[in-house]
Formats: C-alpha cells, sequence, structure tokens
C-alpha cells in the first residue's frame, strides 16, 4: 500500500466503521488518496512490530480520523495515536458515535476539533479537510447516503429527540415539549400546530411552532406557522 496520506484511529470494535470510512474516502478521492487504519496492524497489537508499523502510517498522514466510542475512548493507543498525529502536524478530527458526544470528550481527545459520526454535514466537511490538506479538488459526494448506509450496517437506526418546543408569538409563547412527545412515531413526526393539537390558548393565525430535536446526536431546528404540518422524517 502506499505511504498513507489519511489514517483512521480506532477500536477493534470499530473495525467495520474505519473499513465504511476507508472506502468512502477512497472512492471519493478516486484511489488517489491511500488511507491506513489501526486494523492495519491489529496483526502485531501490543508488539513492536505495531509500535513501528503505526509509527510509519502517522508519519506520512496527512489528516487524522479519531472514532471515539465508549470503547476508543478507553483505549491506551487511541490517545498515543491522536497525539503522535497531532504532534506531527497533520489535520485532526474527532468522530463520535454510541453515546459518546463531541461536547463530553475527556482531555487529551477534548482539545480535538470534534462532530458526530453520522452528521453528515461534518462528514461532507472532513471530505474538504482531506482535500485541502492534500492539495487537491473536493470531490463531490453524497455524505447523507453514506452515513444512511453507515447506520445500516451498524446496526445503528436513526434516533430522533426532542430537546424543547414552543408554540405562541413573541414572548407569549408556551412550552409545547410533552404534547410535541408524545407525537412521535417509528417514522418521525409529523404534526399540525394548532392550539387543537398542542393543547394552546389564544387568537389564531399569529402562533409558529418552533420545535428544537436531534436525530442521532445532531441537533436541528424547524419552525412552522399555525396551520402548517411540523415535518421531521427518518430514514429507515
Amino acid at each position: 500500500m502506499p505511504e498513507p496520506i489519511v489514517f483512521i484511529s480506532h477500536a477493534a470494535e470499530e473495525k467495520d466503521i474505519a473499513l465504511g470510512l476507508r472506502e468512502f474516502i477512497s472512492t471519493a478521492f478516486a484511489a488517489k488518496v491511500s488511507v491506513a487504519i489501526s486494523a492495519d496492524y491489529e496483526a502485531a497489537a501490543a508488539t513492536r512490530e505495531w509500535l513501528v508499523g503505526a509509527k510509519k502510517a502517522i508519519e506520512t498522514c496527512r489528516y487524522a480520523i479519531v472514532l471515539c466510542s465508549p470503547e476508543s475512548v478507553r483505549r491506551m493507543a487511541t490517545a498515543f495515536e491522536a497525539g503522535a498525529a497531532w504532534m506531527r502536524g497533520a489535520g485532526l478530527v474527532a468522530l463520535c458515535h454510541g453515546g459518546i458526544e463531541p461536547g463530553r470528550l475527556q482531555p487529551p481527545l477534548a482539545f480535538l476539533k470534534a462532530g458526530n459520526l453520522f452528521d453528515a454535514h461534518r462528514i461532507g466537511a472532513v471530505v474538504e479537510e482531506i482535500a485541502k490538506a492534500v492539495g487537491v479538488e473536493t470531490p463531490r459526494v453524497d455524505a447523507a447516503a453514506f452515513v444512511d448506509r453507515l447506520q445500516r450496517a451498524t446496526g445503528g437506526a436513526p434516533k430522533l429527540e426532542i430537546i424543547s418546543a414552543t408554540y405562541g408569538t413573541g414572548k407569549d409563547r408556551f412550552d409545547v415539549t410533552i404534547p410535541v412527545r408524545r407525537n412521535l412515531t417509528k417514522q418521525g413526526l409529523q404534526l399540525l400546530a394548532s392550539n387543537a393539537t398542542l393543547g394552546a390558548t389564544g387568537k389564531s393565525g399569529q402562533k409558529e411552532l418552533t420545535i428544537r430535536y436531534a436525530i442521532n446526536g445532531v441537533e436541528d431546528t424547524i419552525v412552522v406557522k399555525e396551520g402548517e404540518v411540523a415535518m421531521i422524517r427518518l430514514r429507515q
């Protein structure tokens, strides 16, 4: 394999995710970018051969991805690999999943640029950052389709969480988080914004429904006017 330009640090439990990321990146850059993953050296784990192999891969990489899960953040080699890439001055990002949130990483991983593994925008940004690190044009990719395939492959069905919801106008707004949550289904949310459906009072025609939600930890907001339908669909 040519000298790696991208290195993916991961725990043994994340091997399939790392392989999927490698295929996605290699395909996106038409195989012009060589990608190494921790599993390339797993046969030599806990030996000097692993140290030499990983060291060589990191020394030649220009961009490193650190997968952060409950398993990997306890893996000593994760901090070792991330630290080596950082010392080298390579581009570096932590992609979190499995219940680990970007804002809750502990040092030294907390000092890295971090995002959610299942955030299509973050994956698209990673492609842009790799292109910049390598000095090539950013390829066009369908990051949303990749995230969808990755979720299916890892058995990670999309999870929708309603963080908060308000309904009204200006300062005259009602907290309708509970009634909105009651309308969640396996397909997502489809809810008419009205006094009747949200248990609100007051004059009709001027209110707005604002819903703050997260899909697999990635937050977003939707705003609809009274009489319109708030719709959040999950890919199944």
